[in-house]
């Protein structure tokens, strides 16, 4: 390469923690993918690998990392895993794998990108940080997929409904998607779901961080908008708590005996 400024690079990692980057490589970036079906599942064998028409190599080299303890990366026989599986240990054994790469490959003056998945965009969220106060690395942008800053959002529990009301507006999609919700009502999916928002940011969340204070007035009214928000029945909300979770993919279809199988959705909201 006669100019590195003139190439990007760009240094790719999937999540978990504990997940290698075969699902970015094989998956959406490299020159090659996996053949899936038409909502993301994967065929049955036998497997086919095809050219990667979607792949960024036309825009910019890759490197695909996997941090210690994922796919074939190791730490030496003498050294202790823990050195690299909390999260500052993570940050400081990628973010020096990447300064190590640079500087070996000579390309500190080439635009500099991070793409990670998952626990990835956690990753590249720190590795930001870290590479500037540590190595005076900085970087020209980030890529941040299926993106998780606040861990809170993800896993409800006792004190935490925050989960319950992000989910909301994806049931929704959802439930519209399979024919669930009243089309007279809401004819367009948008008007469905910008209800539903409002919704879920305020008198839902209200109706959870009251807690067992709230009415049997109260209650029934709740059921019964979720029901119609959801398309599942009120009856199985109500035993739920009013927080529903994954009992959402076993009950939308339940009365077209297909409860249990995957759900499509498709709450393809952009802001």
């Amino acid at each position: 390469m006669s100019d590195p400024s003139k190439r990007p690079i760009t240094f790719a990692f999937n999540g978990g923690p504990g997940s290698s980057s075969v699902w970015l490589h094989m998956g959406a970036l490299g020159p090659k993918r996996v053949v899936m079906t038409d909502d993301g599942t994967s065929q049955g064998p036998p497997y086919t690998v095809v050219d990667n028409v979607y792949s960024w190599l036309d825009r910019t080299d890759l490197v695909f990392i996997d941090p210690i303890e994922t796919g074939y990366s190791r730490p030496a026989e003498d050294v202790d895993k823990k050195e690299f599986t909390g999260y500052s240990e993570d940050l400081h054994s990628v973010g020096d794998f990447i300064h190590k790469f640079v500087s070996e490959n000579g390309r500190w003056s080439s635009p500099k990108f991070l793409a990670g998945e998952s626990y990835g965009t956690t990753r590249a969220a720190g590795l930001s940080g870290y590479l500037q106060d540590r190595h005076g690395m900085y970087l020209n942008g980030i890529v941040l997929v299926s993106a998780v800053m606040n861990f809170q959002t993800l896993w409800a529990n006792d004190g935490n409904d925050l989960p319950y009301g992000l989910i909301l507006p994806s049931f929704a999609a959802s439930a519209y998607y399979h024919g669930k919700i009243d089309r007279s009502r809401y004819p367009a999916q948008a008007d469905l779901l910008d209800e539903v928002e409002r919704f879920a940011l305020n008198e839902y969340t209200l109706f959870l961080m009251k807690g067992d204070r709230t009415t049997k007035e109260e209650r029934d009214a709740m059921a019964l908008r979720l029901s119609a928000y959801m398309g599942i029945d009120k009856a199985v909300i109500a035993r739920n708590n009013y927080r529903i979770s994954t009992i959402f993919t076993r009950e939308l279809l339940r009365g077209d005996s297909r409860n249990g199988r995957p759900l499509r959705c498709r709450h393809q909201r952009h802001r």
